[in-house]
Formats: C-alpha cells, structure tokens, sequence
C-alpha cells in the first residue's frame, strides 16, 4: 500500500530518536555518542523538567543512529537480533532511500473518504476544531489518473476472505504537504479496541504462528506512533510554543519510559518496532 513507505520512513527516522531516550548505547565507534551523552545526561532515569531547545533539536539529528542501540537491550528473542543488527548497521541508508521513494506520487498521494464513520468502529461523529487535525484534499489535476485507475480497481481487492472496508473516495491527500505529527489528540480508545477487538486472541507473544505475528506487527505501528509523540513534544518545547490547556502529555521523556522502554506499559514496544520494520 502507498502508505507502507511513509510508515517506514517516519519507522527508520524515529528509531534515532528511541536510541537518544534509550541510554543504552555501547559502540565506541558510533557517530551518535556525544549526542546520546548529552541525552542519558539530561534524560537518565530520573523524571525530567528541565529541557533545552539544543538538546530537543539534537533528537532528529541525521547523525543520530539507532547503530547505538544494543540488539540484545532491545530484544531476548535470539531469532530477532540478526535482523535488528542488520537494521542498526543499514539504517541510515535506508533511510535516505525511504524518504526519497516517499517523495513519489504513488506514495505521497493516499485515497481516504477522511469523513466517513469507521467501519470497525460506530462512533458519534462531531467536528474536530482543533487547527493541528486540520489537512485539506489536493485539487484533482494534482493527481496522476494511472493512480486513481489503479486505487479504483483496489477498491475490489479481496484474498482469502480480506477485502478492504474503506470506501472509495475522490479525495486524495498529500502526506508530505501534511506529514505525521504531535496534535495532543489522545488516541488511547482507538487503539484499545484495534488491540482488543481487531487483533487476535488466544496467541501467545512467541507463538509460531501468523496471527501472532500480526499483533507484533499492529503493535510495532503502535510503537511508531509513540516514538512519533515523544518526538512531538520535543519539537514542540524546541520551539517555543505554548502547550494547551487540554494537552496533558508535556514531558518527552516521561511519554517514552511510559509508551516505549522494557518498563513502561508495553515492554515489547521496542522489538515490536523492529519486527514492524523487518515485515
């Protein structure tokens, strides 16, 4: 899906940013080492309050690679740690080849009926005033008609008993004229009931089986919505701007202890990601 490619792209980026909250970097040789000092420095264990636009700026930094991160801090799972490893070591080339593959329209134009009710999901539909959800539609010349023919056609996808539930939409959105990013929207009932009700039950976490695998994958996507949060916030407090009365996550380093680390609520968060990105 044209999706896929933006997912993984802000998945090789944020991976930077979960090795300068981790403090678990071991290699001597890593180019990251004086940032991630700064970062365990300022951001240890202890709960932090004070932070500084350099070093919020520094999480994004292209110099800052998940190379430092041990594969066995991140993982136990023996089967794992080759793939992780081979991820720390071609990630930065990974990524300069995501982000410029998301620069292509098949990827960065993605067909969504934006307003129609979730399939999965009744809910009580209501008008969202906040100006950080605000995105608007390309005007239709802006998208190739090889794109619509092709979304058209997917529109009657089916494999196996899977089809698509979204509806067809005229609408198409440009997810580099509108990127991914922090607007203190909490999200924490959509993703309980993809948890509960959309993932499978009854399949331990090493089950060798493919509806295990699916829970670690939607639970790696999780992950890169964390990791993309915690990296809001920071930007945000970079910035300068003001937090909202109605924005309650304000502490960077908190949001990743709680969302992403071995200790916070999903302490498979981590190799989750990887295994995300290795799918």
């Amino acid at each position: 899906m044209p999706t896929t490619v933006p997912l993984l792209a802000n998945a090789v980026g944020l991976l930077a940013v979960c090795s300068a909250f981790s403090g678990t970097h071991q290699s001597h040789r890593s180019p990251v080492k004086p940032v991630l000092d700064a970062s365990i420095q300022r951001y240890g264990h202890q709960s932090n309050r004070n932070y500084s636009p350099q070093t919020c700026s520094s999480w994004k930094s292209k110099s800052c690679s998940s190379s430092a991160l041990s594969s066995s801090a991140i993982s136990s799972n023996e089967d794992l740690l080759p793939g992780i490893a081979s991820i720390d070591e071609a990630n930065d080339v990974i990524s300069e080849q995501m982000l410029a593959l998301r620069q292509t329209p098949y990827f960065r134009l993605f067909c969504v009926d934006i307003l129609a009710s979730c399939e999965y999901m009744p809910q009580e539909l209501f008008e969202c005033y906040s100006e950080t959800c605000e995105v608007y539609p390309v005007d239709d010349e802006e998208v190739p008609s090889a794109i619509r023919d092709v979304d058209y056609r997917e529109q009657e996808f089916e494999l196996d008993g899977w089809a698509r539930w979204d509806m067809p939409s005229n609408d198409y959105y440009d997810t580099e004229e509108f990127p991914e990013g922090y607007t203190g929207y909490d999200g924490s009932e959509i993703w309980n009931f993809i948890h509960n009700k959309i993932c499978f039950e009854g399949y331990g976490y090493n089950d060798d089986h493919w509806k295990a695998d699916f829970n670690k994958a939607v639970s790696g996507v999780h992950s890169v919505v964390s990791a993309q949060v915690a990296r809001g916030i920071g930007d945000k407090i970079a910035s300068g701007e003001e937090f909202t009365a109605e924005e309650v996550w304000r502490d960077p380093k908190a949001e990743f202890d709680r969302r992403l680390s071995q200790n916070g609520e999903t302490p498979m968060a981590m190799e989750n990601l990887y295994f995300a990105y290795m799918l």
